[in-house]
């Protein structure tokens, strides 16, 4: 994939969330920004950052999501991957955010640690927002 666009990484990872039974929702508020995929499979959700570039910013995000998702996940261009040191490994392990390559397929790189900073209220709010467009 040359020049890939952010549209490009959201499709295979509809897929690969529905294919695990998850109903998967774009652009969930959350503050004054918003999560790029929100997975969720009854009471369990997975807060999805889609970045092109920027995986600093990537991770950053998803620590954030962390507050009110159950999982967290950076999902990147599998062309990112050669460019990238082993630096991104080591911040999304000691975070426990979970890293998935996207060539038009997504492909789970590393798993994701269940989160340990839910701030209960915020989860609150955020699963009211889910439950609206939620069947």
């Amino acid at each position: 994939m040359s020049q890939v666009m952010e549209e490009e990484l959201r499709k295979p990872v509809h897929e690969f969330f529905e294919k695990k039974n998850y109903h998967v929702f774009d652009e969930v508020k959350l503050f004054s920004r918003k999560i790029d995929v929100v997975a969720k499979r009854r009471s369990e959700t997975i807060a999805v950052e889609l970045k092109l570039r920027d995986w600093r910013k990537a991770i950053q995000q998803a620590y954030l999501d962390l507050r009110v998702s159950d999982y967290s996940i950076v999902a990147l261009p599998e062309t990112m991957w050669g460019r990238i040191n082993r630096e991104i490994y080591c911040e999304a392990y000691y975070y426990g955010i979970g890293l998935l390559s996207v060539d038009g397929v997504a492909r789970q790189i590393m798993r994701p640690e269940r989160s340990r900073r839910i701030q209960h209220n915020l989860r609150r709010n955020f699963l009211k927002t889910l439950s609206g467009d939620c069947p």
